[in-house]
């Protein structure tokens, strides 16, 4: 028997999932920042992971705990779905894979954040 599909809407967890990895990002640049005295500069980073970082700053504080938020729903309603379930099966990609490259840190921010939720928009719950 074939689970139902979980009431979870897929562009706010997609969404969410990048607020939670430019937080990281932040959290992570801060520190190292710390640790060496001098702040990690742009160049020593993929654009990326700058565009991560400062798509999470341009949000604003709140960002984050909603964020949470979504993924803690997201949950309770894969957790519904599922639960007359010993096992469930998913695939680790949406399709055939890309060439190399294909979600390269190098590739524009935002065709890299749309060939990520593509590829994967529905495992951060997992």
């Amino acid at each position: 028997e074939e689970a139902k599909q979980p009431a979870i809407d897929t562009q706010a967890l997609g969404d969410a999932f990048f607020v939670v990895a430019g937080a990281a990002i932040t959290e992570l640049v801060k520190m190292v920042s710390q640790t060496r005295g001098t702040e990690v500069r742009r160049d020593e980073l993929e654009p990326f992971t700058w565009a991560l970082a400062d798509r999470f700053a341009a949000r604003g504080p709140s960002a984050l705990a909603t964020a949470r938020d979504v993924f803690a729903a997201s949950a309770r309603a894969y957790l519904a779905a599922t639960a007359g379930y010993d096992a469930i099966l998913t695939p680790v990609l949406a399709r055939v894979p890309w060439r190399i490259g294909h979600l390269s840190p190098l590739v524009p921010a935002d065709e890299l954040l749309a060939r990520t939720a593509d590829a994967v928009g529905y495992t951060p719950i997992h």
